[in-house]
């Protein structure tokens, strides 16, 4: 049976508790930095889950990507996952907007070094 931190994927990721998808990440990567894009089940947000969500998201990226940087970009309204951002290390480069469906909106760009994080040979 499957580990509570067990995830699976290559770019675009689920992460599982029991058998039960909580949520998603997609990456895109370069050899300097991953811009991660992740979702956390509307039903589960709220109850506590966001840090471990982000970082088994982390120790998953580190273990199989080679970057120095982590970008997350979130919603302004959104202060919840700022707040895990900020808790999780990540810190706000940038505040944007932009037109989304004939409405505008405001993010922030945040960012984290990863050469605190250990970082694995993909060579094993």
């Amino acid at each position: 049976p499957e580990q509570p931190s067990d995830i699976h994927g290559d770019k675009i990721g689920r992460k599982r508790i029991y058998q039960e998808i909580i949520g998603f990440f997609t990456y895109i990567s370069t050899s300097k930095e991953i811009q991660l894009t992740l979702g956390l089940r509307p039903d589960l947000c709220g109850m506590g889950l966001g840090s471990t969500f982000l970082n088994d998201i982390e120790a998953f990226l580190t273990h199989h990507v080679h970057a120095q940087l982590l970008q997350l970009t979130i919603a302004t309204f959104h202060q919840r996952a700022v707040k895990i951002g900020e808790q999780c290390g990540y810190i706000i480069r940038k505040t944007y907007q932009q037109d989304i469906d004939g409405k505008t909106y405001e993010f922030h760009q945040m960012e984290k070094q990863l050469s605190a994080l250990p970082i694995k040979d993909n060579q094993e």
